[in-house]
């Protein structure tokens, strides 16, 4: 009879421990799987939603580019031949176009050539980076160093402080606020340090030729 007894309740005690574990995995299971759901499904929806709020700003940036950089398409630079003044170019574009003074003219929408100074009917005079007079705030580089341009039949960049890490081949862009922010000037060249030795100052390789220069975009 004892036997009986404690086999049988070490039957009933397998039996419970059995369905207890089977019960607690379930539960575990269960807790883990309601856990998953929620953040499952509101990363994907945040993914699409990040996704779809990424492509809506592409294409606003595409249309605010467009809207701000409305340039006349294939401008043509009028020839100076054999004459070479590399202050001033004439193109034939003028205020039937929509041309006023002050536009920027640029090479390839993105390269700065100058700005309108004198709009006719149907042509326009542009004062270029090359004339003598010329001086725009410039940024070096992707560390963004300020800067001068000055004009002139050589480039130059001046008033580079004299603590700046700057090297040859480095870009160089407008920073002015008269000017488009972004626009490539040309490339560092020849550092050197300026006469009194606060400042660097360094020679700028243009990112055009002028003499070959055939077409131009105006932005308005």
């Amino acid at each position: 009879m004892t036997r009986k007894v404690i086999l049988g309740l070490l039957l009933l005690l397998l039996a419970f421990l059995f369905f207890s574990n089977r019960f607690f995995n379930s539960k575990l299971n269960l807790i883990s799987f309601l856990n998953r759901l929620p953040q499952n499904v509101s990363e994907t929806g945040d993914s699409g939603r990040i996704t779809e709020l990424e492509k809506e700003n592409k294409n606003l940036k595409i249309q605010l580019l467009n809207q701000k950089v409305k340039g006349v398409d294939t401008v043509k630079v009028y020839s100076a031949y054999p004459f070479s003044n590399r202050g001033e170019i004439a193109i034939a574009a003028g205020l039937v176009d929509g041309i006023k003074v002050g536009n920027v003219v640029t090479y390839g929408n993105n390269i700065l050539i100058g700005k309108i100074i004198k709009a006719f009917e149907s042509s326009s005079i542009v004062t270029t980076i090359f004339n003598s007079s010329w001086k725009s705030a410039v940024r070096i580089g992707e560390h963004e160093i300020n800067a001068l341009l000055q004009g002139g039949n050589e480039l130059t960049i001046t008033l580079i402080p004299i603590e700046a890490e700057i090297h040859d081949g480095e870009l160089v862009i407008t920073a002015s606020q008269d000017l488009p922010y972004g626009l490539g000037v040309g490339t560092i060249k020849n550092i050197r340090t300026a006469p009194g030795n606060a400042f660097k100052e360094a020679t700028l390789e243009p990112n055009f030729q002028l003499k070959q220069l055939k077409d131009v975009s105006v932005y308005r």
